[in-house]
């Protein structure tokens, strides 16, 4: 298994717009995106996305505290 990245990732959604900065921790360069298509784009690019699609269900603990 090889080492992950952990990226910083913030969007804005408002009507009929949407706006996303991301970021990996260990660089400095911010990227802009004003598209969803685009920012999933850099993330399959980057090999950042699953090979896999992810389950259609997701289990949480059902410790609920």
């Amino acid at each position: 298994m090889e080492d992950g990245s952990l990226y910083l990732v913030r969007v804005w959604r408002h009507p009929g717009e949407f706006r996303a900065s991301v970021r990996s921790v260990s660089d400095e360069h911010l990227r802009l995106f004003t598209a969803p298509d685009d920012l999933a784009r850099y993330f399959a690019e980057s090999g950042v996305a699953e090979t896999e699609p992810p389950p259609t269900s997701w289990r949480g603990s059902s410790d609920a505290g």
